[in-house]
């Protein structure tokens, strides 16, 4: 099982987070993300209405530059949902999801988090 301690890459491998990253504050990321996620709807609007939805996923990848613009717009978000898993409220929704087995990780290392459970909080929180 993979783990993430920062944003995920393009090829979906885990990233270290600089220091310096890891300890902003949720409340200064929230701009960034809101601007992000008004963003990124767009582009998977304008994804879905256009050539790339048609062809292979590798070939948007690949070729797309709507892609590297939806990579470093999903940057802030990843982060953003990264900082809500680490500081999740005891009881707290994505808490309980972090203290699952299928959100948890092999390694269940508190700086840590689980691919799975990055994924499930952008999709809460979007």
């Amino acid at each position: 099982e993979r783990l993430v301690n920062s944003e995920t890459s393009e090829s979906g491998r885990c990233c270290q987070v600089s220091p310096t990253e890891n300890d902003l504050d949720v409340k200064s990321l929230l701009p960034t993300y809101l601007d992000s996620v008004t963003k990124i709807r767009m582009i998977i609007l304008a994804q879905s209405r256009s050539f790339w939805y048609l062809v292979p996923r590798w070939m948007y990848r690949l070729l797309s530059p709507m892609y590297r613009e939806e990579e470093k717009t999903m940057k802030p978000i990843r982060n953003f949902a990264l900082q809500t898993c680490k500081n999740a409220k005891e009881g707290s929704p994505l808490d309980l999801m972090r203290k699952r087995a299928s959100h948890s990780g092999s390694n269940a290392k508190p700086d840590l988090v689980s691919k799975d459970l990055l994924d499930e909080a952008i999709t809460l929180l979007f």
